[in-house]
């Protein structure tokens, strides 16, 4: 199992730094009950926001472009509306943005099978708390609160975060802009790179906009 672990937090590690390319300082906590991180039995999606800003307080960083992939959507957008000012830009990739939540009744029965099926052991706290917790928080956002330069890119395909959810989530959200990949399911497999390229082009034309507003 400790290799299994192991090789659950390289993946884990490699998958956004080679999504994004060259160029980028890429930083990566664990979100709450995920490999090794604490969940407390009152955490929110908003207590994730803002332990998001502790570390970036830690580490010096005033300002980072803001990445949600999947699950991770409901505390990147509680970021965007706690700590605007601490957020470049926000990107929600093939993320949580709407969907049916399961019955809490099953919240046994269902942290069994997820048991079974991936294996989950380093990241099952975190996961049952996405599907009882976080994806409601998300279906609730109050996304035309959202003021930080949006991001979306959804794959068509994708049947853990269906794209009709991101294409409505991108018409509340003031002026984002939503990128559509035809196929690629979940991971994005095979279009890495058209991701890559879809998330460079957006932080480069923010970043130059700034500039020229100064």
């Amino acid at each position: 199992m400790l290799g299994s672990y192991r090789r659950d937090m390289q993946r884990a590690w490699n998958w956004w730094p080679n999504m994004l390319g060259e160029g980028f300082r890429v930083i990566s906590p664990s979100r709450f009950g995920y490999f090794g991180s604490t969940l407390q039995p009152t955490a929110t999606p908003a207590d994730q926001a803002d332990a998001y800003a502790l570390l970036l307080d830690h580490l010096g960083i005033d300002r980072a472009a803001i990445i949600g992939y999947s699950a991770a959507s409901a505390s990147v957008l509680e970021f965007a509306l706690r700590h605007p000012n601490r957020a470049s830009v926000l990107i929600l990739a093939n993320a949580r943005l709407g969907g049916s939540t399961p019955n809490r009744l099953l919240k046994p029965i269902l942290g069994a099978v997820s048991e079974l099926q991936f294996p989950l052991r380093p990241r099952k706290a975190g996961a049952l708390f996405d599907g009882f917790i976080s994806n409601l928080a998300a279906d609730r956002c109050p996304l035309e609160q959202v003021t930080v330069p949006t991001l979306i890119v959804s794959a068509v395909d994708d049947h853990w975060a269906p794209y009709r959810y991101p294409v409505m989530a991108a018409e509340r959200i003031p002026d984002a802009k939503l990128v559509t990949i035809d196929q690629g399911g979940h991971l994005f497999l095979s279009h890495d790179a058209q991701v890559r390229t879809a998330i460079a082009a957006f932080i480069a034309s923010v970043t130059q906009q700034e500039g020229e507003g100064r």
